[in-house]
């Protein structure tokens, strides 16, 4: 929040609370979504948590990231799809590309997560059964690998998803 000094102000009650760490443990509502007729698209969160201090947000999943691993993901998708009149996934995570842990706290790189994840959506035949993805959110710096953009990654990406939306908060001209 802005205090009345005009400062911006993060409450630090919101980093005591008890977060959701093990986003595997809580099932995706499905059948919830099935029930809801003509629903065409859906944003899907795969992890919570930022470590960045961008201006614009609130960081309500706190500054630790914890994600699904990209198997649960692809399950999670797969039965959307079988199951409801969905046809657009969105990937709406603050950042699908940044590292984190999954839920028992085992440490993951984002990259190969989001490497992981392209490729189980090929193998398992959604990219030729239904197609691209909607689209997913990364910061700039999520896409830098080893001193300059990653090329590599984006390729890959671009081929599962319509569109990449990449934040550039904190970065100037020169970084872009």
């Amino acid at each position: 929040f802005k205090s009345p000094d005009g400062r911006y102000v993060i409450d630090e009650r919101l980093e005591n609370v008890d977060r959701v760490k093990d986003l595997e443990k809580y099932p995706l509502a499905i059948g919830e979504i099935a029930r809801i007729k003509g629903i065409n698209s859906l944003d899907f969160v795969t992890s919570r948590g930022c470590p960045r201090n961008c201006i614009f947000c609130s960081r309500v999943h706190g500054n630790e990231v914890f994600a699904m691993r990209p198997q649960a993901v692809i399950k999670n998708v797969q039965e959307i799809l079988e199951t409801t009149t969905v046809s657009r996934i969105s990937i709406l995570d603050d950042d699908f590309l940044i590292s984190g842990k999954y839920g028992d706290g085992t440490r993951f790189i984002g990259r190969e997560r989001a490497l992981e994840f392209c490729r189980l959506y090929t193998e398992s035949g959604l990219l030729e059964k239904v197609g691209k993805l909607n689209h997913l959110f990364t910061h700039i710096s999520s896409l830098y690998h080893e001193g300059s953009v990653d090329k590599e990654l984006l390729l890959i990406l671009a081929k599962i998803f319509k569109r990449i939306i990449i934040g550039t908060d904190g970065f100037c001209h020169v970084d872009l």
